[in-house]
């Protein structure tokens, strides 16, 4: 289950909007946004685009995409 909680957090606090990580994991800004807002899942290179472009540590990750609630 993903934290979105968190994954927005990170996202605010590296100043990155919604668009520009949807563009740089390769996904549609309304996938993405459905995904967040559904807690939905993400692939596994969509998370590694997203550990490299935010960025996230490898501890951040495991939180955020790989910690069950």
């Amino acid at each position: 289950m993903v934290d979105i909680q968190l994954l927005k957090a990170k996202l605010k606090y590296h100043n990155k909007t919604y668009y520009e990580v949807a563009r740089a994991i390769g996904m549609n800004r309304d996938t993405f946004t459905r995904r967040l807002e559904d807690g939905g899942s993400f692939r596994v290179h969509e998370v590694q685009a997203m550990r490299e472009f935010i960025p996230l540590t490898r501890a951040e990750v495991q939180d955020i995409f790989f910690t069950k609630k």
